[in-house]
């Protein structure tokens, strides 16, 4: 029998927050990826939230992109062993 105990700590709290926001970005690549396919388009983008250190318009514009929009839970998945 294995014990498992739910610890609440400020590291876990840290953890959680930057494994939901690696999530996030892989997620968001992933998306970039798929309608740079369907756009046959070629060239570097940057692929962020919208701010003010980072230009995303040419992604913006040439892919469509939107950085509110997220994959579904099941779009990515591991691939089996």
């Amino acid at each position: 029998m294995k014990w498992r105990v739910a610890v609440e700590s400020p590291a876990r709290e840290y953890a959680l927050r930057c494994a939901e926001h690696f999530r996030r970005r892989v997620h968001a690549r992933a998306y970039a990826a798929l309608l740079a396919v369907q756009h046959e388009a070629y060239g570097i983008y940057n692929i962020a939230e919208r701010d003010a250190d980072v230009l995303t318009e040419k992604a913006r514009r040439d892919l469509e992109w939107r950085d509110d929009v997220r994959l579904p839970e099941d779009a990515v998945t591991q691939s089996p062993a």
